[in-house]
């Protein structure tokens, strides 16, 4: 019966029989993929200590590696948050290790953990403002926006207002190694 549990719910369930004091938060933020965030309240320096690689290979071994995309793979937190002050050295030990998941220890935290809160730190912690602009009026206004005397470049410029997709790059291609080939013939 577990095996058929959606991997969310079968994760959580591991969580809680492997760390049952553990106050755990799982959120997955939608943007351009998943981004999954997973919050853990620790009340000390050295409950941090003991269990941060436990946690962290947990969620690599039962969640992280059910992921599909590359892009919810590398989309991986966990957030520490403790009411004390960590070590600065154990805080640089935990946020520079580079297995599975970027690590953040957020120490003398005085809020409650709740919703609101955690939406906070996702904000001050991880850029979840990536709404990116329109690549094709970006891109216009790059080309706009640079001029130069380059053949090269006047090529591409005006192609790449033409035309688009792989008939463009194949065109693009082939004007340009002509030009360069009666630039050899001149010079």
């Amino acid at each position: 019966m577990e095996k058929s549990l959606p991997i969310k719910e079968r994760f959580e369930g591991v969580v809680k029989k492997s760390f049952p004091d553990l106050v755990f938060y799982h959120h997955i933020e939608e943007m351009k993929g998943s981004i999954n965030v997973f919050f853990i309240e620790l009340p000390n320096e050295e409950r941090l200590r003991e269990l941060w690689e436990k946690i962290r290979n947990v969620i690599a071994v039962y969640y992280q590696n059910h992921l599909k995309t590359d892009f919810e793979l590398w989309n991986i937190y966990i957030v520490f948050v403790l009411p004390v002050t960590v070590s600065n050295e154990l805080k640089y030990k935990i946020e520079n290790d580079q297995l599975s998941s970027r690590k953040i220890v957020v120490d003398s935290f005085e809020k409650k953990l709740d919703e609101k809160t955690r939406k906070d730190l996702l904000s001050t912690y991880i850029n979840n403002e990536l709404s990116l602009p329109d690549t094709d009026k970006k891109k216009e206004n790059q080309l706009s926006a640079y001029t130069s005397d380059s053949k090269v470049f006047s090529i591409i410029n005006t192609r790449a207002k033409n035309q688009r997709g792989k008939d463009q790059l194949e065109s693009l291609y082939s004007s340009i190694l002509k030009e360069l080939r009666n630039e050899n013939r001149k010079g």
